[in-house]
């Protein structure tokens, strides 16, 4: 359904199911596709045979944007593209070293790695539309007219994906001829890391996910973003400053009573007297409220004037699993701005010592976040939108 094109519209799609060898065939797979002397009758068989044998950057776009490749090999462009993430899975590995004090010996320049290094980066990055496809997620160009949105990764997701990379990296150490050896020898292609992931240690295990959430950064370089490939009710930007608005004005609350003051916290201030980067955030907290309630078969309806639309209640599961997801978007959020884990805050160095998954972080950081899901009931009402539970299906 992705080829652009068929040359005899319905005809040729019926053709072509008709031409395929399915006898005895327990799915379709590209075995039982007619030959590329058939396909060519019906459609461009190069291309069709590249889509069809794996999920691609092409087909993770929106339709509407692939028209916007009229004219060029989808081909060229992916390779394109492929060869320009490869370099940036590249740089980011070896800054993530940097950070670490830990100069391997592929931390060097793209220009200077050997030609199975550069493979290996080449392979992660025709590798990735499959990892967004595992988790459902497509990808689209980013707007300057639109708000850029966080992804909607979770940490679960984050697992799953560093997971999936250590096994492809196994695959393509283990095809090269590298086997299972204590000891990393170049001349005996031996290395300690290609055991299961469970047998991993946790410093390589954090490599893995470190690439993991390297991928949003460097789609966003080269001018792409990741949505959840489903859709929901949105809000209007007016809505939505007045809930992001709300959101601070709650945080300010929150902090003064706990005895901090500007001079302690430089976030202390109007809404608009906020840094760019800082209302920026609650610009994307507010956003994704539509998103968070959906996760509950929660929806947002306009509330009838003159009638009370009532409190929404959230159960303490729910503050949880939600307070979960905010934590998930906070991290991406900082990510994409430059920031990195370090022990020690450093606003200069953009170190923060809680970008950490949700199951590492202190308990009373934790209610941060459960503070800013109690007030998404409060929010919804006052912007005059109801919360509706989708009822039980028995």
């Amino acid at each position: 359904m992705n080829i652009p094109e068929y040359k005899h519209g319905n005809r040729s799609m019926n053709a072509i199911l008709d031409m395929s060898r399915l006898t005895n065939k327990g799915k379709f797979d590209l075995s039982a596709l007619p030959t590329p002397e058939q396909l060519e009758m019906h459609v461009d068989s190069e291309l069709f045979l590249w889509l069809a044998a794996r999920e691609r950057f092409y087909t993770l776009l929106p339709v509407e944007e692939r028209f916007e490749l009229m004219g060029r090999s989808p081909i060229e462009w992916e390779n394109n593209l492929i060869c320009c993430i490869a370099e940036k899975i590249h740089d980011y590995y070896c800054h993530q070293r940097i950070l670490e004090g830990n100069h391997e010996s592929t931390s060097v320049p793209w220009k200077d790695l050997t030609d199975d290094k550069k493979k290996s980066n080449l392979d992660a990055a025709a590798e990735l539309p499959v990892k967004l496809g595992l988790i459902g997620h497509g990808i689209r160009k980013i707007n300057k007219k639109d708000p850029f949105q966080t992804p909607d990764i979770s940490d679960d997701e984050i697992e799953f994906l560093a997971r999936n990379e250590h096994e492809r990296w196994c695959r393509e150490q283990q095809i090269q001829g590298w086997r299972y050896g204590q000891i990393n020898s170049v001349q005996n292609k031996t290395h300690p890391g290609l055991v299961p992931w469970e047998n991993l240690p946790e410093n390589e295990q954090k490599k893995d996910r470190d690439a993991i959430y390297s991928l949003p950064c460097i789609l966003k370089e080269v001018g792409f973003s990741i949505y959840r490939v489903e859709t929901y009710d949105e809000i209007n930007e007016n809505l939505i400053r007045k809930i992001a608005v709300t959101v601070h004005q709650d945080y300010c609350k929150q902090r003064t009573l706990k005895g901090e003051t500007k001079e302690t916290n430089a976030n202390l201030v109007l809404f608009d007297e906020l840094s760019e980067e800082i209302r920026e955030a609650n610009y994307d907290s507010a956003r994704t409220i539509p998103r968070k309630l959906k996760l509950l078969k929660i929806t947002l309806q306009k509330s009838m004037a003159g009638i009370d639309p009532g409190l929404l209640e959230l159960t303490k599961e729910e503050i949880e699993l939600l307070s979960k997801w905010e934590h998930t978007r906070w991290n991406w959020q900082k990510i994409l701005q430059g920031w990195v884990y370090g022990p020690d805050r450093n606003d200069d160095k953009k170190i923060h010592p809680y970008i950490l998954p949700w199951f590492q972080l202190p308990d009373n950081i934790k209610e941060y976040d459960r503070e800013s899901i109690r007030l998404i009931p409060l929010i919804v009402k006052e912007a005059g939108y109801q919360a509706v539970r989708k009822e039980k299906e028995y």
